[in-house]
């Protein structure tokens, strides 16, 4: 009984937003301040050379991170690196952090974003092809004869994949 309210509130609180009279135009919105945020257009980035910089912060942010974990988990008491302590640690990965940063070059950062780009394109392609396969494969299970509902079951699966697959393909040609 003491939670009943609470749920309610939350509810009522979630379910404000839609009460609005153009909720297409407010879907717009969050879909074009998602946009926005992906093009980091709120840093007020004109040009590529900031983004290039924010790209050499963050490959440093990385390499610090791995470099510390790795300095971490192989120093300490009976380990490889012994001699390193936590403070040692530090030190180390954020010099080689520095020096990786500055003397990055420009086209490494490029290819390395468009190697990424192209590695994310090619997974969300292959996700639905693999997904159809996998579904044309296994949802009978192993030992069992595959009925009605199976091949049902399969249609609707693969009519989804397909459809996604066509959603992506349609975007990708306006896109590029």
């Amino acid at each position: 009984m003491n939670k009943r309210w609470l749920v309610g509130l939350v509810s009522s609180l979630l379910a404000m937003p839609f009460v609005h009279a153009s909720l297409n135009g407010r879907i717009r919105g969050v879909f074009n301040s998602v946009v926005e945020i992906g093009s980091l257009n709120f840093l007020g980035v004109p040009n590529g050379s900031m983004l290039l910089m924010f790209t050499r912060f963050l490959v440093g942010i990385l390499v610090f991170t791995i470099m510390f974990a790795l300095s971490t988990f192989l120093g300490g008491n009976g380990k490889q690196l012994q001699f390193l302590k936590r403070n040692h640690a530090i030190v180390i990965s954020a010099c080689i952090a520095l020096i990786t940063m500055i003397f990055l070059p420009v086209q490494v950062l490029l290819a390395a974003g468009g190697s990424l780009g192209v590695a994310v394109g090619m997974a969300l392609v292959a996700g639905p092809i693999v997904g159809i396969i996998l579904v044309i494969l296994a949802i009978p299970g192993k030992g069992k004869e595959e009925e009605r509902g199976d091949i049902f079951i399969k249609l609707i699966l693969c009519m989804i994949l397909f459809w996604m697959l066509t959603a992506m393909n349609y975007h990708v040609g306006v896109i590029g």
